[in-house]
Formats: C-alpha cells, sequence, structure tokens
C-alpha cells in the first residue's frame, strides 16, 4: 500500500480579488524557498465580484476599462493564462506541489491527475461529468482539434482536462510551473452571471448557456459548505493524501503583503501585466 503523504488545508473563505491572487503567488515563491515544503490546498471565496484577466492578456483590449471605472467593478491580472474570468457566486481553489508529490511527469499528466478530484466531487454531487477530451471522443470527435483554442472568455473553451456535464463545460482550470513546482487554481461556478460579465467585456459573450453550466443550473442542491466537504474528501481520496488544517505562515504573510502593496494592487501589473 502506498504511503499516506501530508498536505496543508487552508479555506481563506471570501476575499477581495487583489488579495487572492497575491495570496496564490506567495504560496507558490514560499514554497519553492523551503528546505522541506509541504504541498498546500486552499479554498477561497470572492468578497466582491472580481473580473481576473489572464496573465498575457491586454486589458485595454478585453475590458472596457470606463465601465469598469463608473461601476466600480474591481479587476485583475492572474499569475496564470488564459482568458479573463468573472468571479462571483464560486468556490476556488488553489494548489501548490511539486511532479513529485503527484508522481507526474508533464503538463497533461499534472493536470490529468489533479483535476481528478473535480471529476470525483461532481459525481458525488450526482452530476455524470467527465473530462472535455473524453466527451468529445465519445461524442464528437470531429470536435477534437478544437480543444484548447484560445478565447478571451475562459469559459467559452475547453482544455482537454476540463471538466464537461451533459455537453456543457463547467468552470475552469489554470497552472503556473516552476520547473517542477506546480500551482494551479480554478473555479467551480455555483451560478452563471453572463447578463453582468458581459457589461464589462469589449466583446460580450452570446450564445453560451447552452455550453456552460454551474452547478445550479446543474441542479445541485448542496449548500457551499456541504460542497467544500465533498470536494475536500475527493481530493485526499483522490492522491491518496491526509490533510492538516493550517493557516498562512509568518513568512507567507510577509509574502503576501510584499505581492499585495507592490504588483496585484498596482495598475502597472493589472493593466500592462508588468511588476516593478
Amino acid at each position: 500500500m502506498a504511503r499516506i503523504k501530508t498536505w496543508r488545508f487552508i479555506d481563506t473563505g471570501e476575499c477581495n480579488g487583489h488579495y487572492n491572487m497575491a495570496v496564490d503567488e506567495a504560496l507558490m515563491q514560499v514554497y519553492s524557498e523551503s528546505e522541506k515544503p509541504t504541498p498546500v490546498l486552499r479554498f477561497y471565496g470572492w468578497a466582491l465580484p472580481t473580473l481576473s484577466l489572464g496573465r498575457f492578456q491586454k486589458a485595454s483590449e478585453v475590458l472596457k476599462l470606463d465601465h469598469c471605472k463608473n461601476d466600480n467593478q474591481t479587476f485583475v491580472r492572474r499569475m496564470t493564462g488564459g482568458g479573463c474570468i468573472y468571479h462571483t457566486d464560486e468556490i476556488t481553489y488553489s494548489l501548490v506541489c511539486t511532479d513529485q508529490d503527484l508522481e507526474t511527469k508533464s503538463v497533461k499528466e499534472s493536470y490529468h491527475k489533479l483535476c481528478a478530484f473535480l471529476i470525483m466531487t461532481y459525481r458525488k454531487l450526482g452530476l455524470k461529468a467527465n473530462y472535455a477530451l473524453d466527451h468529445v471522443m465519445s461524442f464528437n470527435p470531429e470536435e477534437k482539434g478544437k480543444l484548447g483554442e484560445k478565447t478571451a472568455f475562459c469559459f467559452a473553451g475547453k482544455e482537454l482536462y476540463d471538466i464537461v456535464i451533459d455537453g456543457k463545460k463547467l468552470g475552469g482550470n489554470a497552472q503556473r510551473r516552476k520547473q517542477n513546482l506546480i500551482m494551479q487554481h480554478g473555479s467551480i461556478p455555483l451560478g452563471l452571471h453572463f447578463e453582468t460579465s458581459n457589461k464589462y467585456l469589449t466583446e460580450p459573450v452570446i450564445g453560451l448557456d447552452h455550453k456552460i453550466g454551474s452547478l445550479r443550473t446543474l441542479g445541485v442542491k448542496q449548500n457551499i459548505d456541504e460542497i467544500k466537504k465533498i470536494m475536500a474528501f475527493s481530493f485526499a481520496k483522490n492522491l491518496n493524501i491526509e490533510f492538516i488544517s493550517d493557516s498562512f505562515t509568518e513568512k507567507e504573510k510577509e509574502r503576501i503583503n510584499f505581492l499585495l502593496t507592490h504588483k496585484y494592487q498596482t495598475d502597472l501589473w493589472n493593466l500592462d501585466g508588468k511588476e516593478n
């Protein structure tokens, strides 16, 4: 029997978008600097609706910045790539580990192994969940070439190991890697809010109701705490690990505050993608 490994588990609840992104990067940085780091899984939410841009998107091209300013609509740039996401009414997770922790050797293999906990979670919630690749190969093999196509709005496109339920994509996931170090985060929408998010996009996304799902539109009745418990159980079961409930170390707190002040709260980063 394989040895059970220990991971840290942190639930920070609802925080503002700039803080959320600073935490994700701080956890990765501190992990990379530690002599004997412990992998970590974090659950979080969004205190205010927030638009997050992919690392390489241009804010002026994706967002109606004047509308964002007039409505005090928060936006922040992620450290991961991909398209814009409107974060509200969702459960978000992030994790930091290595390929050695996962016993994987490639980006695709790590996505496949990590996202398996989402498959397990959704099935425990009564949904028929599959990877986008498996769904396409079973029902529309000719669509395989479209997997991975870049879209300005994250949920409009599908990656190989995105989750599909009844033909609809549910949430999205992205990685940032430093050699064999992995930071992955992803969102699980409880509801859909296209009408609101479209107000701030230069190219509003139309006709996605039949392509994108949320837990509520797919019939899930459990509350957020029950869903989180199932997510944590599925993650531990999938990777054969056990959790230690934890909070941030002093070094992590210092790094979070530094990144918040010098990066994630600055226009230099959020508008232009440049760091101080």
